[in-house]
């Protein structure tokens, strides 16, 4: 019995190790998997990596021209406006005031125009009396018919006439000069007035909104008062993104590019440059002026057709992105098509030296 056990277990063993060897485990060479890929033409793109803030291509910010309070705010932040829209109103401080003041002034001249014109019409009919008398006179002078005394009083009358008129006739010019000086003022003070009242001057959205109801702003015709909002065009929208001065140079108008935007982490967008800045922008401050980063502001428009299927970003707006989202853009600066072989398969070494292990 007991040899008959050994046998089967060496049968066993036998039957196992026929098995291994034939499944390649035991004995046999040792083989390994290899990847193959073909060589062939590829193109290889050089870019330029940058990041920055989606923004629109036309924004119009508007501020206010007149000092006063908000009485009417007739829109909110992320409207859409058409061009004219009334968007608010202001309480002038003083403008109503002296638009009443111009008016009274114009009317107060048309009268004055109207009293110099009729003395006017009045001294030129004096004048032609004078005239007609002095004239009779001198030719009764010249006959001995009338004395020295009655010509020299004739002809003073004359000439006191004439003055008159030509008094007259520059007082009609100097009226109707105020009228129009006067006129020039009412529309100086209209125009005032009619800055209470904003409208929109172009077709946007409203990408900010800087005042409330009831706020008090101030404003001068001279120069720029509170900024009251923001009308965009968001059909048109751009990233703005600061390139490094190593890398401005590799950079130009019209190269395509790639853009990741934070808010759809899935989506790549394409884009175009449309615009170098010619002077740099520089991070840092004198005393650190070593540390200082010099970058040239680029910008780079989002081509509609690439974000045309997304759905999401801000709702029944002509794009999905809202100006400030961040973004994260690739310049590809550069690009060439040629042979290419898998990195995996170059290996690189000493040309000159042996590779035979007897050697």
């Amino acid at each position: 019995m007991k040899l008959k056990h050994i046998l089967i277990i060496v049968g066993i063993l036998v039957v196992l190790l026929i098995g291994a060897s034939m499944a390649g485990l035991i004995g046999g060479e040792k083989t390994e998997k290899v990847t193959v890929e073909s060589a062939g033409d590829k193109k290889v793109v050089e870019t330029v990596t940058a990041s920055g803030k989606i923004q629109p291509e036309t924004e119009v910010k508007l501020s206010s021209e007149v000092s006063g309070e908000v009485t009417e705010l007739l829109v909110k932040e992320g409207d859409v406006v058409k061009k004219g829209q009334l968007l608010c109103k202001v309480r002038p401080d003083i403008l109503q005031s002296g638009y009443e003041r111009a008016v009274a002034s114009y009317n107060s001249q048309k009268a004055t125009v109207a009293a110099s014109q009729q003395q006017l019409i009045q001294n030129q009919a004096n004048f032609a009396n004078s005239e007609a008398t002095y004239k009779r006179n001198v030719e009764l002078y010249n006959k001995k018919v009338i004395s020295a005394a009655e010509f020299d009083a004739a002809k003073a009358a004359y000439l006191t006439a004439k003055a008159n008129l030509a008094s007259a006739k520059e007082n009609v010019t100097g009226a109707k000069f105020g009228l129009e000086q006067s006129g020039a003022n009412v529309k100086e003070a209209g125009a005032n007035l009619a800055r209470t009242t904003i409208y929109s001057p172009v077709d946007g959205v409203v990408s900010k909104l800087s005042i409330e109801l009831g706020d008090r702003i101030l404003g001068t015709s001279q120069m720029a008062g509170t900024e009251i909002m923001r009308i965009s065009n968001l059909t048109s929208m751009e990233v703005n993104v600061d390139v490094n001065e190593n890398d401005i140079n590799r950079v130009n108008v019209g190269d395509s590019a790639t853009i990741e935007v934070d808010a759809f982490a899935d989506k790549k967008f394409k884009g175009i440059v449309t615009e170098i800045a010619s002077s740099s922008t520089s991070v840092g401050t004198a005393a650190t002026s070593v540390d200082q980063v010099t970058n040239f502001s680029v910008k780079i428009r989002i081509l509609a057709d690439s974000y045309s299927s997304v759905k999401g970003g801000a709702k029944d707006l002509p794009s999905p992105f809202r100006p400030g989202l961040s973004a994260t853009v690739d310049i590809e600066s550069e690009s060439l098509t040629s042979l290419a072989v898998p990195i995996q398969a170059v290996f690189t070494g000493d040309k000159d030296k042996s590779t035979d292990p007897m050697a």
